[in-house]
């Protein structure tokens, strides 16, 4: 009981009641009626202000025992107390009205024994729209008022959103209290800091009472242009009224962030309909309408969008255009105020003009200090933000992204800008798991004085029960905690491609350690145990964190697969990914389009496999077959042939790319791979599902406009890669090199391409030369081969990168270069005499660690050596070759190494994978060194251990000695 007095003091102002308090209800009873107007004039907004009397008649009931009976005025006993809701006739008799009260202002009175709770409400101003009744439409000042004397003084709280967009729903928390009192004199009234704050839309109840306002009237829709001129409408039609991209009127698709469509903005047909729709929106009692772009907005490449206004930035250009389409709609409708979006290209302070000659609203996307700065020099009619906090196209996906501390400040932060209008994207993404924050944000943007740990209490109070609050408060400030200590960019500008983000994967490994996640799930767990059944935030909040759960499972499966590649960690990645799927799949969700209907905010089974959007996607291992990831290193033998005729390539195995992410795992895309003497030969097929772009390509232009062919070569330390489309000529190539591609490295290759029948049929010839070296007989070369349709709609390859990325070696099969004669032993070329010299004196093949400056080259009669001894402090002191050494699985390789000095010294043999990690650390021979040097020879054979790719050899000095190594041999046998 000590609990739930604590919660009632937390948004409340009275406690137990004093001498004078007004008792609403006690013991099972009360005296009051709740009384609302007899007609506001409008019906929805009657239905709204009673259902704030419902609100009140429902949480006295459940807190108290207590039925206070609901009436229209008319029906109300005189002389009985009440609680008089809205506009009542009560009300201006008593000297107190909402008239004069801005939007969403609103109060409580006490007036002897009557308290008045009213506010400004105001109806659908639009005389046509798609959902009349919604009630993001209505201004509900007075139900504003009745949820804020419920928290005050009948111990309620709106503690979870809900799908149910109009009326009473779980989500409204009542706790027993055996007396229900308010102050004989209290006064309460509050205007709002922001009439629009979007959270998202959790509900009625929920958004009236967190401070989740809605601006009727105002049509905050930055991407104006999509609205008005609808892709599927006007395409089929009008092909002419969207952008002009490498030669074709852009029809734009995309599975996973849905249809983003591009306009031919001079077409003078294009600004009418713009502005058309923008004049029925004011007729259709619009007060105000936003222009701005398409998202993801792509310039039309036309000759008159290229001319427009006379200036080459596309961001001008739509300042230009909508300035003067804001103009236009000032003349024609007065009384309407026009926006203009801030965002993407037009995320930056117009040149052209220093300010409007109509009333502008700047809808900014998101808020900057410098954006501000600018502005201010405008003369605005106001500001409107949006916010990028959290979201499933963040790092965070379908988790909680910003705790508390963050919050507060951010909240802090926008309170201080001219800002009065919000679009909180993303703020719903997992709404049960995001529970404390979701229902904190409203309340701190109107006050960020609140304490927070107050509010995380008061709800799991409600939330959950007194006996279970504990464990969902030890649950909650252990995510908060993780929020806080890695924590994503809050307002990061997503059209800004040239910024790296962290990817999905760094961040769920910092933030969502094993034994983190492990101690989450015992307090949820604990908590859940003390919970009644039927609370019915439990199951979409359990259903989240095991998503969760199993994708920060997954995320540490495929770090330890990096770590320590085997076959053993690999099977354990295909378990996590498996599992995941499993749990995706088995989620209850619409049959119509796959929307989850437990927790997730009616997201799609296809982004929850993804992991989000944008930065949200993992992408690699995570959109993979898990049968895929359990194969191991794909490999095949190259058939030697004297060219595309020859009949041996019906030796040549016929080789099915593997599908990734969400592609077709039925396809017939396929290539099969030989060698000459000069060149790597393959043939490929893939089908056609669409018309090839006739479309001039420059070479290492973009080519991904077409299905694309692409070709990956490891030989050394770097990677080739050599792509094509069907088109003749199209050519793409780039050297890759720790992980930079640069596509100014070119070479030459050739590809020859046709279609019969709906199927691409490909030759493509790489000479060796262009792959840096000729492989010798019996050697393997890690390649990939990936195939590819345009949008990345789909995509296969024929080893799975764990990372998704074509280019990461964790996906590179093997492929082997005819037989090795047995008996026949070859040298490996690796400066064994120190010859190979950079200009600053430093060994080419070789470098001392740590310290490559304490090494020392010397003579041994005619030939160089090299003298270094232990560095001091160090935890070791070893002189590497650089360059990795080629070895197979079936191959041995033979070191000898001559020495001397005084002390003692070893033979370091060991493999890394693609990433430099090491795999296999072996140590070799132990020297006991003298003056005479001595030569010593070891063999090791290459261990079939999974991403053991490079050899590598190490002399290491023992403290207190010195090394001199005269020469070092490697020969494979």
């Amino acid at each position: 009981m000590n609990r739930i007095l604590t919660a009632l003091v937390i948004l409340s102002t009275c406690g137990l009641a004093q001498a004078a308090d007004l008792i609403i209800a006690q013991s099972n009873h009360t005296d009051y009626q709740i009384v609302v107007p007899d007609a506001v004039g409008d019906e929805q907004l009657q239905a709204y202000v009673e259902l704030g009397g419902k609100v009140l008649q429902t949480a006295i009931r459940k807190a108290a025992g207590a039925s206070a009976p609901l009436v229209r005025e008319v029906d109300c006993v005189p002389g009985k107390p009440a609680l008089f809701i809205g506009n009542t006739a009560a009300l201006q008799k008593a000297g107190l009205s909402s008239d004069a009260f801005e939007p969403w202002e609103h109060a409580i009175a006490v007036r002897g024994q009557d308290i008045y709770i009213y506010g400004r409400d105001l109806a659908n101003p639009f005389r046509k729209t798609m959902y009349p009744k919604y009630f993001i439409h209505y201004t509900n000042g007075t139900l504003k008022a009745a949820c804020v004397f419920a928290e005050k003084f009948l111990n309620t709280r709106f503690v979870i959103p809900s799908h149910n967009a109009y009326g009473e729903h779980d989500g409204v928390r009542t706790l027993p209290q055996a007396q229900l009192s308010v102050p004989d004199h209290f006064s309460y009234s509050r205007k709002v800091r922001f009439r629009h704050c979007d959270g998202d839309k959790g509900g009625l109840l929920f958004s009236v009472a967190n401070d989740y306002a809605f601006d009727c009237g105002a049509a905050y829709q930055v991407h104006y242009h999509a609205y008005a001129i609808p892709q599927d409408e006007y395409y089929p039609q009008h092909p002419e009224y969207f952008a002009l991209r490498n030669g074709k009127r852009l029809y734009h698709r995309d599975p996973v962030h849905g249809a983003r469509p591009q306009y031919c903005l001079s077409n003078p047909a294009v600004q009418e309909l713009i502005y058309q729709n923008a004049l029925q929106r004011a007729d259709d009692g619009y007060k105000v309408i936003e222009f701005g772009q398409s998202d993801g907005f792509l310039g039309c490449e036309c000759a008159n969008c290229t001319a427009m206004y006379g200036v080459s930035d596309w961001g001008e250009k739509l300042w230009l255009l909508h300035r003067d389409l804001a103009v236009r709609l000032h003349q024609e409708r007065p009384g309407v105020t026009t926006a203009i979006a801030c965002y993407g290209p037009t995320h930056q302070l117009p040149q052209a003009f220093t300010k409007f000659s109509v009333p502008m609203i700047i809808d900014c996307a998101p808020v900057t200090d410098e954006l501000l700065a600018g502005w201010q020099k405008f003369a605005l009619l106001g500001m409107a933000a949006w916010t990028y906090y959290t979201g499933s196209y963040k790092a965070c996906g379908f988790s909680p992204g910003i705790g508390f501390a963050e919050m507060k400040a951010e909240a802090g932060k926008m309170r201080a800008t001219p800002v009065t209008s919000l679009y909180n994207c993303g703020l719903k993404n997992v709404s049960s798991l995001n529970g404390p924050w979701y229902y904190a944000y409203g309340r701190l943007l109107e006050n960020p004085a609140l304490d927070t740990d107050r509010l995380l209490a008061d709800y799991c109070l409600f939330a959950f029960g007194e006996p279970a609050a504990p464990h969902f408060e030890r649950f909650f400030r252990l995510l908060d905690a993780r929020m806080d200590q890695h924590r994503m960019s809050a307002n990061e500008d997503y059209n800004d491609f040239s910024k790296k983000r962290q990817s999905a994967l760094d961040f769920w490994l910092l933030r969502y350690p094993p034994e983190v996640v492990a101690e989450l799930g015992r307090h949820l767990t604990a908590g859940a145990e003390l919970c009644e059944e039927s609370n019915s935030l439990l199951p979409p909040l359990t259903a989240e964190f095991e998503y969760l759960s199993r994708t920060a499972r997954v995320c540490h499966a495929i770090q330890a697969m990096h770590d320590q590649p085997s076959d053993t960690t690999r099977e354990k990645l295909a378990d996590a990914v498996e599992a995941r799927n499993d749990f995706i799949a088995a989620l209850p969700a619409r049959e119509s389009d796959q929307r989850i209907t437990l927790g997730f905010q009616f997201a799609q089974k296809l982004h929850l496999r993804l992991g989000g959007s944008m930065a949200g996607i993992f992408g690699g291992a995570f959109n993979c077959d898990p049968q895929a990831l359990r194969l191991k290193v794909p490999s095949l033998a190259a058939v030697r042939v004297k060219d595309f005729a020859d009949p041996a390539w019906a030796q040549a195995p016929v080789v099915r790319v593997q599908a990734l992410k969400n592609s077709d795992p039925a396809t017939e895309a396929s290539f099969q791979l030989a060698y000459t003497d000069a060149a790597l030969l393959l043939k490929m097929l893939a089908p056609l599902p669409e018309p090839v772009e006739q479309t001039t390509v420059l070479p290492d232009g973009n080519l991904w406009n077409n299905a694309v062919w692409e070709v990956f070569v490891a030989t050394g330390a770097d990677i080739r890669q050599f792509v094509f489309n069907p088109l003749a000529d199209s050519r793409f190539d780039a050297c890759i090199q720790a992980g930079r591609h640069d596509a100014k490295w070119n070479t030459s290759w050739s590809q020859q391409s046709s279609i019969r029948n709906g199927k691409w049929q490909a030759e493509l010839t790489i000479p060796f030369a262009a792959c840096s070296r000729t492989p010798e007989a019996g050697e393997r070369w890690a390649m990939q081969i990936a195939h590819s349709t345009p949008g990345a709609k789909s995509l296969y390859a024929w080893g799975i990168p764990l990372s998704g990325s074509f280019a990461d070696l964790s996906g590179f099969g093997k492929v082997k270069f005819g037989d090795r004669p047995k008996g026949v032993t070859r040298a490996i070329d690796i400066d064994g005499d120190f010859s190979a010299v950079r200009s600053d004196g430093s060994l080419v093949h070789w470098v001392l660690r740590p310290n490559p400056q304490a090494l020392e080259r010397v003579t041994a009669g005619t030939q160089t050596a090299v003298k270094f001894s232990y560095v001091p402090g160090s935890d070791y002191t070893g002189l590497y070759s650089i360059p990795s050494i080629p070895l197979e699985t079936d191959e041995t390789a033979v070191i000898k190494v001559r020495i001397r000095g005084a002390g003692n010294a070893s033979l370091g043999l060991g493999w890394k994978d693609a990433g430099g990690k090491w795999v296999v650390n072996a140590g070799g021979e132990k020297y006991a060194l003298s003056d005479q040097a001595q030569e010593y020879t070891t063999e090791i054979i290459r261990p079939e251990v999974f991403g053991a790719e490079r050899f590598y050899v190490t002399v290491f000095v023992a403290k207190d000695s010195i090394v001199v190594v005269e020469s070092i041999a490697v020969s494979i046998k």
